[in-house]
């Protein structure tokens, strides 16, 4: 746009001063990498909130068994991080309820936020880098809540813990909410719930089973590393049970920022295997820790191979999808079989820690 002001008063010369200020206006690649980077920082509130909570799930765990329900085995109580049932336990429906809501809530805002950004990074590497950036937001929402629910607990009660947890995902949805204002408004499109396709696409059901194997093992630590810390070793600190979980999901930050630069020069899919491989190897030597700085010590480095499962999901689906429209359908049919993964793998890790408390006893 350009516009022509004329001076107030005459010059020296008589002559009128003449100014043109030109308007630019913003280019489509200027207009894209906005959008792209309030996109990337819509999907990672949406970790920090959804995935974040999720590597939250050991610490209610750990204060279940405690404190709320002391009679209740392990296997059981698991129920309600894992499927929100309704147990019969003291207090176990209310617990169930509050895990519901959680999983209804963080479902519908946790498929579709991938699924954005993915559409929106149509780079290959660049989205590998991406949602290496992205994906921190869990492993920092982990550090965080964990922390927040042990300060906060003792003064006010379970019930108020929640809730302030609960006024703190309420804001950042609000700021996540507000970055995607700008988003280009386009017409809705309707999608359909299954994939059909999907079903004779070998490698695609190649890669979901195999993301169901690995999740099994995968959220074992997640949830009852607190709890067969203090069998170990029965003079750890209590308090350093919930600080586990917080140096765990710390160690994931480096561990999903190097996967992603790892991802952008290799390849996702070939991370993700080094990861599975260093990852067993992990999990096996994990039978012989023993003691406080061993724990530790493992922690730290399951953090820092086990965050590339959750990273890279967003960066290898699209490879394995004939087209960008059924990115968001492939998606949840990729994490329907991680959810039924975590749900097996929590249940066998229940009974491994009923069984192993009942010989420590």
């Amino acid at each position: 746009m350009t516009s022509d002001l004329e001076a107030l008063e005459p010059s020296n010369t008589g002559e009128k001063i003449t100014m043109t200020i030109s308007e630019t206006p913003p280019t489509a690649s200027s207009i894209l990498i906005l959008t792209q980077w309030l996109q990337i920082l819509s999907t990672f509130i949406i970790f920090f909130n959804t995935r974040g909570l999720l590597l939250t799930f050991g610490v209610f765990q750990t204060h279940y068994e405690q404190v709320l329900l002391r009679k209740g085995s392990s296997s059981d109580i698991l129920w309600i991080s894992t499927t929100g049932v309704f147990i019969v336990l003291p207090a176990g429906s209310l617990a169930s309820i509050r895990d519901v809501h959680v999983g209804l809530g963080a479902g519908i805002a946790f498929t579709p936020s991938v699924a954005a950004a993915v559409a929106t990074l149509t780079d290959p590497a660049t989205r590998a880098k991406a949602m290496g950036l992205i994906a921190c937001g869990s492993s920092i929402g982990g550090i965080i809540y964990p922390l927040m629910f042990r300060s906060i607990i003792p003064s006010t009660g379970f019930p108020w813990a929640v809730r302030s947890i609960a006024f703190v995902i309420l804001r950042l949805y609000l700021v996540s909410y507000l970055a995607l204002l700008y988003h280009p408004k386009t017409p809705p499109i309707t999608r359909p719930f299954f994939d059909v396709s999907a079903l004779k696409d070998a490698p695609f059901m190649t890669l979901s089973v195999a993301s169901l194997f690995s999740a099994t093992a995968f959220y074992i630590p997640l949830l009852h590393m607190p709890l067969l810390a203090k069998i170990r070793d029965s003079s750890t600190n209590p308090d350093l049970l919930f600080d586990l979980l917080a140096i765990l999901n710390g160690a994931l930050v480096p561990g999903r920022l190097l996967s992603g630069i790892v991802a952008a020069r290799f390849g996702p899919t070939e991370t993700v295997l080094l990861s599975l491989l260093c990852g067993t190897v992990l999990v096996f030597f994990w039978i012989v820790v023993d003691s406080v700085a061993g724990i530790i010590v493992w922690a730290v480095s399951w953090g820092m191979v086990s965050g590339v499962l959750v990273t890279k999901p967003g960066a290898f689906i699209p490879l394995f999808c004939l087209s960008l429209a059924v990115i968001g359908t492939r998606s949840g049919m990729y994490w329907v079989c991680v959810r039924s993964g975590i749900l097996i793998g929590s249940l066998i890790g229940g009974a491994i820690y009923d069984f192993e408390a009942a010989d420590e006893e």
